[in-house]
């Protein structure tokens, strides 16, 4: 039994996205159509906490409802970074917020980040 899943990939939101800086706007309109919304994090970067604040903001301010959505948040770079436990440390994000940890370098961690998107759906 199979099912079409459609993914759209949009590139990383900036500052002031919701005022139209970069491609804010344009991007933003098309994720209003989405059931999940995945957010990659550099698991690797020392600003883990500000990034992902950022895109929660640019979300909030663009439309409150996003922030409704379901959110699968997915630590990517795990290759450089060998301990799960001090990424989550350095990050406050709900509980009820998926995590998945992969590194696009290896591919680890790919088929549990299919699997979670597929199990979302299959909801």
């Amino acid at each position: 039994d199979y099912k079409k899943i459609k993914i759209a990939d949009i590139p990383g939101l900036i500052e002031n996205a919701h005022k139209g800086a970069g491609l804010g706007l344009s991007f933003l309109r098309h994720i209003k159509k989405t059931k999940v919304l995945i957010f990659v994090l550099d698991a690797s970067s020392s600003e883990l906490q500000e990034n992902y604040e950022l895109l929660c903001k640019e979300l909030e301010y663009y439309d409150k409802e996003l922030l409704e959505k379901e959110f699968i948040v997915v630590f990517n770079k795990m290759d450089l970074v060998k301990d799960k436990n001090k990424v989550l440390n350095s990050l406050i994000i709900p509980e009820n917020i998926k995590k998945v940890f992969v590194s696009g370098l290896t591919g680890e961690g790919i088929s549990d980040l299919k699997n979670t998107i597929v199990e979302i759906f299959n909801r």
